[in-house]
């Protein structure tokens, strides 16, 4: 009953929407007919001139759209709350879980203190209130996880309750509306079963010294304690890590496929990539050619550009797409023909990867203010605009190149201005910051790649002439390439097909065939 009472209510609300004629503010006797998805406005037909790079719909078709799919949107979310009140009932449990570990932990330190009582007194003190720290750390940690909750709670009820008992013209909010019941669902799903036992390591007292050496260190006699609960552990990593389990002391062999491939001094290399035929192409920012390779390393060809390549990717279909160095332009090439595809002006345009999922083109872009990444439909429509995480984190400074996880749709974007390699998921919400691991005082991250055969991911630091291999929840693993490899200023990358790694550097482009283990 309720579901039919739900999709009659949105019926109803939505249908009047396709008749309106609600003016635009500045050609009045225009109707706003369209939606400019990456502005998230209403437009007449005028000011769709201005919006001729943007992808737009009528507001109609969106209308008919949204009406099918808000009211099993909204049931999804309305059934999301007994999946929040779980959680809510799991973090008393932990908590509480926690309060009577460490109360048997403070037994202990009684029955030692008794025993040394005058000599320790004072260390007592110190190690119970740490204690009482520690338990109120913990207890907060399940107040702010509960005001998230009810937060989420709180939204879900308001759109129910606002959906079932107004009605609304406003096409915005609609859309606004799904893209919030979608985040929450997500978050609902990436939540795993609760646990038997609580999420963090519960403090233990170490005894180093027997009873009669009270002589010895009061920290070696009466016991420290140990803290590293993980108690603050970064919450979408943690997810990812409980998704997929990944060993963190996984070691890279590597040795060279073939001898090093020489670039031609005054020639910096700017892109590799592989094509559907297995063609690897090589791209320069300061020559205007590119040359194919088989993946044997050996020159097939050579063909001249019009322009200075910033960066390259692929599309399934066999095209290449390549940024414009110095310029604000996105170029196709098909075979002897190159034609403009995008212009990002006033951003000037770096990173750019075509999404093999369903052909979506992300390009980093910079200006002197900002950096932000570009989601553009495979017409060359601007889709969507990256610049802010969902809580309103600014996610970039000079973002350079990027990558994606082909399965879960995350992006990977290195920024050399702010030292660290971002991942964003399909909501735009940062999965984590790596900020260079063991060289994170001389981390400078170029180029990533994404090893979709185990699911991770590999960096490379300019700074330190090395490669890093990393988890999909961020975690260092090891170093692929480091200084006794002889590859000075690692720039960009390429796993192929053959599992080997492409890495341009120093005058010549360096093959490496790689072993995981």
């Amino acid at each position: 009953m309720f579901k039919f009472n739900l999709v009659v209510t949105f019926w109803v609300i939505l249908v009047p929407l396709y008749k309106m004629s609600t003016k635009c503010a500045f050609h009045t006797k225009e109707d706003l007919v369209w939606f400019c998805h990456p502005c998230e406005k209403l437009i007449c037909e005028k000011c769709r001139k201005e919006h001729s790079s943007h992808f737009v719909e009528e507001t109609d078709s969106l209308l008919k759209g949204l009406s099918s799919r808000l009211p099993s949107i909204i049931e999804q979310g309305v059934a999301m709350i007994q999946d929040f009140r779980r959680r809510l009932e799991l973090i008393d449990t932990q908590t509480d879980t926690v309060e009577q570990e460490l109360s048997k932990v403070k037994g202990q330190l009684e029955s030692r203190y008794s025993i040394i009582q005058a000599k320790l007194k004072a260390h007592h003190e110190i190690l119970c209130r740490d204690l009482d720290e520690f338990i109120e750390k913990a207890k907060d940690r399940g107040h702010h996880e509960k005001k998230i909750i009810l937060d989420k709670i709180n939204i879900l009820e308001n759109i129910r309750d606002q959906c079932l008992s107004e009605e609304t013209n406003d096409v915005l909010k609609a859309v606004q509306t799904e893209n919030a019941c979608k985040r929450l669902a997500e978050d609902v799903k990436g939540y795993a079963k609760p646990a038997n036992e609580p999420p963090f390591k519960v403090p233990e007292v170490k005894f180093n010294v027997t009873e009669d050496e009270i002589e010895k260190d009061v920290n070696a006699l009466y016991g420290s304690l140990s803290l590293d609960s993980g108690l603050y552990q970064n919450k979408e990593a943690s997810n990812l890590s409980k998704k997929k389990p990944s060993s963190t002391n996984v070691k890279v062999v590597t040795r060279p496929a073939f001898p090093a491939i020489p670039v031609r001094k005054g020639q910096k290399v700017s892109g590799i990539i592989q094509t559907s035929s297995n063609d690897v192409i090589v791209g320069y920012s300061t020559a205007k050619v590119i040359h194919y390779y088989d993946r044997n390393g050996k020159k097939q060809k050579t063909k001249e550009l019009s322009f200075y390549v910033q960066n390259m990717t692929s599309t399934s279909s066999g095209l290449i797409l390549a940024s414009e160095n110095k310029g604000s332009r996105i170029l196709k090439i098909d075979g002897d023909r190159t034609e403009v595809f995008f212009n990002a002006s006033p951003y000037t345009t770096h990173g750019i990867l075509c999404s093999n999922q369903d052909g979506t083109v992300s390009v980093c872009c910079q200006s002197d203010k900002e950096g932000l990444v570009y989601l553009i439909t495979s017409e060359g429509k601007l889709r969507t605009i990256i610049a802010q995480s969902y809580e309103g984190q600014t996610l970039f400074l000079k973002p350079h190149r990027i990558a994606e996880n082909p399965g879960s749709r995350a992006l990977f974007v290195t920024d050399p201005g702010l030292k660290t390699l971002t991942a964003i998921d399909k909501h735009h919400n940062c999965l984590f910051k790596y900020h260079g691991g063991p060289e994170s005082s001389n981390f400078i991250p170029i180029d990533v790649a994404f090893c979709h055969f185990n699911n991770t991911i590999l960096v490379s630091n300019w700074k330190c002439n090395s490669v890093h291999h990393i988890g999909e929840n961020g975690h260092f693993r090891s170093l692929v390439v480091c200084q006794k490899d002889n590859i000075l200023y690692p720039t960009v990358m390429l796993v192929d097909c053959l599992k080997q790694l492409w890495v341009s550097h120093k005058e010549k482009i360096t093959v490496l065939k790689c072993s995981f283990k």
